[in-house]
């Protein structure tokens, strides 16, 4: 019979107080509380608003006084699921989130009202991208602690970055702050917020100050600060700033931050900087995304400055290829005039060469020997594009064609514009048409190199004459030249010395038959 009593006694003391009933209706479903309902923000719940609900609302003094009697409290979990708690927490921090999921909703359900539990769910689903889900969670651990500064400040920054919901955010930044001054992640953010969504660049600056005293090693309030700095004009407190930011953000994570290389490379772009820092920060950029057209295109420029004109030209072109904009096109245009204006200055005197005299006024014999030559060079180079094809009878189809059509020479072959080029468009096959564009790609490579070899020795005086045979690279010259007397044959017999200098030459990369 005690026991009995005993039991009874527990049972009306744990039953709910009178408040939560419902006068109208004793039913268990009416003595339940709603959960969709936040008596905080008094929204949640859609049938609320039609009267509809069968569950209990209550207002945010009856829930606090609620919450008092209630055994689902922070103080009143027990060791072993304090212990999960912990645990859950340590695996949220290495980003094990599907694990700390399944803890944090167990203590979910046995702990309703558990405002650490609450927050943390709120942060778990925002990382996993679950917007509403965090959303109801952040609302429910300020309804549940509401004069918690750090739920406010963590909730105005989900509504900032992640919602988008600005009044909201602010709402809660000015609510945080009013209720805790020490927290520096608030501040931070807040003055990220008054700088991009407000512009008031005062307020902002105080607020980064006031992150930075509770908190020095804060690298994105520095990074934040920075920006502001660059905006201001004070490049010379920005660039301090920056430097901070990338020496605490790489003592903290071991990694490079791309925003910071590249803002830290527009700064030092801006200032006029050393190169060799410049250049630094730029090869940082490069490695850390190949992908953003800006630093190709600075660096480009920083190249040609340094009179590598050959290969900043070739970052430019890619920084366009990757974003075009006119302005980029208008320094790249300038740029490669001044290169090529430059060049043509600085080419040594060119030999002039009677091509009369040079090829002995093409004979009738060295006219068709040279016409033969330029025949089977294209036909050579067309059967190497075709050799991998399962039906070679297309070789003989298209160089038929090119035949009747007169196209049949290696010269005409690089004579066109890659875009409106009439070999391509003769190629109906895709595959065929794409090998054929790299293999002339290629050979133009090839022809580069054997005209700048030529220029080198200052022979190149000759490249018409070597082209009127067919011969446009060095392979070429290998495969129809087998000595000195060829050469003196093919230039004129006058022009012996040239034909030694040519033949005695070395090659870069290759090396002429002996």
């Amino acid at each position: 019979m005690s026991v009995r009593s005993d039991r009874s006694t527990d049972e009306k003391s744990k039953s709910p107080p009178v408040w939560v009933k419902k006068s109208t209706n004793t039913s268990p479903v009416h003595n339940t509380l709603c959960k969709f309902f936040n008596p905080y923000f008094g929204s949640g719940c859609n049938l609320a608003k039609h009267g509809e609900c069968p569950f209990r609302h209550l207002t945010q003094s009856e829930f606090a006084r609620y919450l008092a009697q209630s055994e689902q409290c922070m103080n009143k979990m027990s060791k072993r699921d304090l212990k999960k708690f912990k645990a859950a927490q340590k695996q949220f921090d290495q980003h094990q989130y599907h694990k700390c999921q399944q803890v944090f909703g167990y203590l979910m359900k046995k702990y309703m009202f558990n405002k650490q539990v609450t927050i943390m769910l709120a942060r778990l689903h925002e990382k996993r991208h679950s917007l509403d889900i965090a959303d109801y969670y952040y609302r429910r651990a300020i309804s549940v602690d509401p004069s918690n500064a750090t739920f406010h400040g963590r909730y105005a920054c989900f509504c900032y970055h992640k919602l988008k919901r600005y009044a909201l955010a602010k709402q809660h930044f000015v609510r945080s702050l009013a209720l805790k001054q020490s927290l520096s992640m608030v501040h931070r953010e807040y003055g990220h917020y008054l700088q991009h969504r407000e512009q008031r660049l005062v307020l902002a600056q105080q607020h980064y100050k006031k992150c930075l005293a509770l908190f020095h090693q804060d690298d994105e309030c520095h990074f934040f600060y920075a920006q502001l700095l660059h905006k201001l004009g004070d490049y010379k407190l920005a660039r301090l700033h920056i430097e901070i930011a990338i020496r605490y953000h790489y003592s903290r994570t071991h990694r490079y931050y791309f925003e910071h290389h590249l803002f830290f490379g527009l700064l030092l772009h801006e200032i006029h900087a050393d190169a060799h820092i410049l250049e630094e920060q730029w090869q940082i950029c490069l490695d850390l995304n190949k992908k953003h057209p800006v630093p190709w295109m600075l660096y480009g420029v920083l190249l040609c400055q340094k009179s590598e004109v050959e290969l900043g030209l070739k970052y430019m072109e890619k920084s366009l290829d990757m974003k075009y904009c006119k302005e980029n096109q208008r320094v790249y245009q300038q740029m490669k005039a001044e290169y090529h204006q430059t060049v043509i200055v600085a080419q040594p005197p060119r030999i002039e060469v009677d091509e009369k005299k040079c090829d002995g006024f093409m004979d009738d014999e060295k006219r068709e020997l040279a016409q033969t030559l330029r025949t089977s060079e294209f036909e050579r180079f067309m059967e190497g594009v075709f050799s991998t094809m399962k039906h070679k009878m297309n070789v003989k189809q298209y160089l038929m064609q090119f035949r009747e059509q007169r196209l049949n020479d290696i010269r005409l072959l690089f004579q066109y514009d890659a875009k409106c080029n009439v070999y391509l468009q003769s190629v109906s096959n895709l595959v065929l048409k794409e090998k054929l564009k790299r293999r002339m790609d290629e050979f133009r490579v090839e022809m580069h190199e054997f005209r700048e070899w030529l220029r080198a020795l200052r022979m190149d005086a000759y490249i018409a004459v070597f082209e009127k045979y067919g011969i446009l690279t060095m392979q070429q010259f290998e495969r129809h030249i087998n000595s000195v007397e060829d050469l003196k044959w093919l230039i004129g017999e006058q022009h012996g010395f040239d034909s030694a200098t040519i033949w005695n030459s070395p090659y870069p990369s290759t090396n002429k038959p002996e």
